[in-house]
């Protein structure tokens, strides 16, 4: 099943979606079906910022920081 993606509005949005969703992971309050941490943010060759993690469920999500300018 292919990533759930989540466009985010500003690059600082991709940093606070990471670091929440590490607090809410490292709680203990959930028990993930695939307890994998979220990835480091990532940068392709356009400039496009990207984080994924798992949900409780094993739903890969995809958080994405588009440059305005498009590169």
């Amino acid at each position: 099943m292919p990533a759930r993606v989540t466009v985010v509005e500003a690059p600082d949005d991709l940093v606070a979606f990471r670091r929440r969703w590490i607090e809410l992971f490292e709680s203990g309050g959930y028990a993930y079906a695939l307890p994998v941490p979220p990835t480091e943010i990532v940068v392709d060759a356009d400039g496009v910022r990207s984080s994924y993690a798992y949900d409780v469920n094993g739903l890969e999500f995809e958080f994405t920081d588009v440059p305005a300018d498009g590169t």
